[in-house]
């Protein structure tokens, strides 16, 4: 039982030094990081060269935002978007799509489809970003979701 708390430990102890070196990169009059700050960060810091050929993308929302909070889910449902807004989380990074298939493009889906607008809808009003951490977190050796497992 205590290496699963020792692995969470350096886990926070490694987000939060992250995001010390993101804060310490924002511009003077704002202390805190965009989206688009925080995601350089992981990138540079992964552990893994950089692919441009991914689906780790912004999925919704303007990356220029200011970080508020940062909700961290295996899926962006609903469910989490709306807990993560009440909490003040404003970047969502998700491991597996938003809107429905691998590559975050709902071509089958009409436009008017209710759920995806709903889903949308929300993200938009609360200004929401969302950004997906996939491959590369594979990519790790160990892989990221494996080593997770392990020490759930």
């Amino acid at each position: 039982m205590r290496r699963p708390q020792n692995y969470k430990m350096r886990f926070g102890l490694v987000m939060v030094a992250t995001l010390t070196v993101v804060c310490q990169g924002a511009k003077a009059d704002d202390k805190r990081p965009t989206a688009r700050e925080v995601v350089a960060a992981i990138q540079k810091n992964v552990g893994v060269p950089w692919n441009s050929e991914t689906v780790d993308t912004f999925k919704a929302g303007n990356p220029d935002t200011t970080v508020t909070g940062i909700a961290v889910t295996m899926m962006a449902t609903l469910d989490v978007l709306q807990r993560a807004a009440e909490k003040g989380q404003n970047l969502i990074i998700t491991h597996e799509p938003t809107f429905y298939n691998h590559l975050d493009i709902p071509e089958d889906m009409e436009q008017n489809d209710p759920v995806w607008t709903a889903k949308r809808t929300f993200i938009e009003k609360h200004g929401l970003v969302v950004w997906r951490f996939h491959d590369h977190w594979h990519r790790r050796n160990p892989d990221g979701i494996l080593v997770g497992v392990m020490h759930a």
